[in-house]
């Protein structure tokens, strides 16, 4: 339970203060636990740093889509393998 708090935390202060690749990082590992958190920070990202004509698309919640169905599969095959051993 406290590291899924810990990620959650350090996630979300990735965003406002860490690198782009740290936070990805950190963004990373706190889907693991939660998967819908990965699309949760990519929203955020595209919140907080929206520039408007910078990119086409939200790239953000893009990142955070697809970091999210990576968690899901990888969520799943987890649980699948413990579970199922």
């Amino acid at each position: 339970m406290m590291l899924r708090i810990a990620s959650c935390a350090l996630a979300v202060i990735g965003v406002l203060a860490f690198p782009w690749p740290l936070t990805l990082v950190f963004a990373g590992v706190a889907a693991l636990f939660i998967p819908p958190l990965a699309l949760l920070f990519g929203v955020l990202v595209d919140i907080l740093y929206f520039v408007p004509g910078a990119y086409p698309v939200p790239l953000g919640t893009l990142l955070g889509l697809t970091g999210f169905l990576i968690a899901l599969m990888v969520q799943g095959f987890m649980k699948t393998r413990i579970m199922g051993a």
